[in-house]
């Protein structure tokens, strides 16, 4: 059986009868894609058939089972779905979610130059699948704007889906990458450490999202080359016509951004996809302001953003803050490890014992991980020592988190837990959900002891706001984050606050810690409430947007961005509230009317 026999396949089924195909949807280098149909699964799905003489010895086979069983791990909003893989009558297939949409590159040809809103919302999926593929030790090779899908999802237009991923390693293997010889991938989108055959790693990728960029903010490309190899070599030795030149009305902070991409050492552009999503949602704040902003002068008469909806979708999404999730028994969506500025031990604080540990040292690493799972360690001088100690409030540490373990903690730490910092902090967890005037108590001997221990700063913040002094609270958080400035948990804490009292510095406080966690699952909710108090509805609706991308199971997010579509008097508010309601939203169901 030929994979490249067009409409010879029409009717027939593969591999052992699992799938039907329908028609050819297109042929490229790599072999042809087809719609087809799975009997089994009652659904339709496409089938990528790969060249025999692209991967014709076993190692190589191999190689591609190896690689495509990492790419059907890879779960993202933004990447394309692998169903299956394997191999039929010597043939090599690929079955994965069917796309119903256009390609970046047909978009391109169509529109030209896209404008900024546009760059920055496409940019940003393809950096989050870009950030995914990473995570599993992918590196895609052949990014480009073919491989970059634009489907309508829930009535959004511009849903990104990233294919191919995973492909070009298994053929790159099979044919090595000279200039000279058959490249791999797309040389004009190549890094140059591709179009000289040298190694990859994920900037490899970022280059060529800068090439995709660049095509999207002019319409052109930064290399014109009439051949293969003079592309390759251009890439490689070549420095790029500056954005600005070819569009000087682009965003400033946009054309630094792409040319940084663009940058021939690979140490030289972004350090990841992460980081080049947060530059990316920075842009719409530098851009030309008619292209950007657009926002609507509130009707007379009508009512502002802050409706009663919004207020019990968005308080519902924030009312966590209120039930003490900022505290490391309960958090869990802040994986990283918070440090101190500094990594030294506060000028200010008091040594507990000798710096060292006296004790066993497992025990106290496994302290460590408990108490910095998601928050920043105590100063190095301020931890505790003693052998005896440590192991209690590991003991302390490990029930906190489960059912009635803030009463196990309790007996276990006592009324007195003694001089150390640590111990305190834990005894005022302990006591918050039940005795808040207690747990400030704690708080504020945890920080006598150990001055520069953010933890402590942050639980006494807790507990102000528990005990409605909320002004004390801000202050806490404020100095939790000036011991630990990547402290995320007091920043999202001092934010809410802030929230609270319609301060526009939560923008600011929001979009900060936006910049260190792109994905961070509910600071776009809080943003765009604190825009929406601030009366800027369009970046509110811009965050929104981005929250359904991220979580598109959250009814909440959904909810409200039917409420501010409907401010807004956009037609497709109902898409938003009905996939509210099929998520289980009980507001946003008397608002579906399908």
């Amino acid at each position: 059986m030929s994979p490249i026999a067009g409409d010879d396949l029409i009717g027939r089924t593969i591999a052992g009868g699992k799938y039907q195909i329908v028609r050819c949807l297109g042929e490229g280098g790599m072999g042809a894609v087809y719609k087809a149909l799975q009997p089994a699964m009652n659904r339709v799905v496409a089938v990528k058939l790969i060249r025999p003489e692209m991967v014709a010895k076993p190692d190589a086979v191999a190689r591609f089972h190896k690689e495509m069983m990492v790419s059907a791990r890879i779960e993202h909003p933004n990447t394309i779905r692998v169903y299956d893989f394997g191999q039929d009558h010597g043939q090599l297939y690929l079955a994965m979610e069917f796309l119903a949409g256009i390609s970046l590159r047909q978009v391109i040809e169509t529109c030209g130059r896209l404008e900024l809103a546009r760059i920055v919302r496409i940019g940003k999926q393809v950096a989050h699948a870009l950030g995914a593929i990473h995570q599993h030790g992918v590196v895609h090779r052949d990014l480009k704007p073919d491989n970059v899908m634009l489907v309508e999802s829930y009535g959004e237009r511009d849903f990104v889906k990233v294919l191919d991923f995973g492909i070009a390693k298994v053929l790159e293997e099979q044919v090595r990458l000279t200039v000279t010889g058959k490249p791999i991938g797309t040389p004009a989108f190549m890094a140059p450490e591709q179009a000289m055959g040298n190694a990859v790693d994920p900037r490899t990728d970022l280059y060529a999202l800068g090439v995709v960029l660049y095509q999207m903010s002019s319409g052109r490309l930064p290399f014109d080359a009439p051949t293969t190899g003079a592309m390759l070599l251009a890439h490689a030795h070549d420095l790029p016509t500056p954005l600005l030149a070819q569009a000087p009305d682009t965003s400033p902070a946009l054309a630094r951004l792409i040319m940084q991409l663009l940058e021939k050492a690979p140490a030289a552009r972004p350090a990841n996809a992460a980081e080049v999503a947060a530059r990316l949602e920075g842009c719409l704040q530098d851009g030309p302001a008619a292209t950007l902003r657009g926002t609507r002068r509130r009707r007379p008469g009508t009512r502002p953003l802050r409706s009663r909806l919004w207020q019990l979708v968005l308080g519902g999404a924030l009312a966590a803050s209120s039930a003490g999730v900022g505290y490391l028994a309960v958090r869990r969506h802040a994986p990283e490890r918070a440090t101190l500025a500094d990594g030294a031990r506060h000028p200010q604080a008091k040594p507990v014992g000798d710096r060292g540990l006296t004790g066993d040292a497992a025990t106290r690493r496994e302290l460590d991980e408990l108490l910095g799972a998601t928050a920043p360690l105590a100063p190095e001088g301020c931890r505790v020592v003693d052998a005896a100690t440590v192991t209690r409030l590991v003991d302390a540490s490990r029930v906190l988190g489960q059912d009635g373990g803030g009463r196990r903690a309790l007996d276990l730490l006592g009324d007195n837990p003694g001089p150390s910092a640590e111990a305190w902090v834990i005894l005022g967890r302990a006591q918050l959900a039940g005795n808040a005037a207690a747990a400030e108590a704690s708080a504020a001997e945890a920080v006598r002891l150990c001055p520069g221990y953010a933890v402590a700063h942050e639980l006494s913040g807790a507990a102000l706001r528990e005990l409605g002094q909320l002004q004390l609270a801000e202050d806490a958080y404020a100095r939790a984050l000036a011991a630990a400035p990547s402290y995320d948990a007091a920043r999202e804490d001092l934010g809410r606050l802030q929230l609270r009292r319609n301060d526009a510095a939560a923008i600011a406080t929001f979009t900060e810690l936006l910049q260190r966690r792109p994905d961070h699952p509910s600071a776009r909710l809080a943003r765009a409430q604190a825009y929406a108090g601030q009366g800027k509805a369009q970046e509110a609706l811009a965050d929104l947007d981005e929250a359904v991308l991220l979580q598109p199971g959250s009814a909440e997010a959904w909810a409200a961005l039917g409420e501010l579509r409907e401010r807004l008097h956009r037609g497709d508010a109902q898409d938003a509230y009905c996939r509210a309601k099929q998520l289980g939203h009980a507001g946003a169901a008397a608002r579906c009317k399908p």
